[in-house]
């Protein structure tokens, strides 16, 4: 399965452009760069593979501001999916590896 997304998107700052902070009881303000306002677009994508019990996923995804910045992020975890075995309830002796492929 495969997807494709994207998007338009506005930020404004609200409040003052120093981060405060306070090392060893001095004050130390931190300036935070960009542009009070800033406008957008975001743009990604994605694909899921499953085989069996099996699922693997990888996307990623792209932001760029008005400012002149830009945002990557990707992610691919992998996932492993646990099926219940209905014959493993029913089996009261012997082997239930013979009867479940998946123990």
């Amino acid at each position: 399965m495969a997807n494709i997304y994207g998007g338009v998107l506005g930020v404004q700052r609200v409040g003052s452009n120093t981060v405060p902070a306070v090392l060893l009881g001095q004050a130390i303000p931190f300036a935070t760069p960009g542009d009070d306002n800033v406008c957008g677009g975001f743009g990604g994508a994605g694909i899921e593979v499953r085989t069996g019990n099996v699922a693997m996923f990888i996307s990623g995804e792209y932001l760029a501001f008005s400012d002149s910045s830009t945002v990557v992020s990707g992610k691919h975890p992998r996932r492993v999916l646990i099926a219940q075995c209905p014959l493993l309830a029913q089996s009261r002796h012997g082997s239930t590896a013979d009867q479940c492929p998946l123990l």
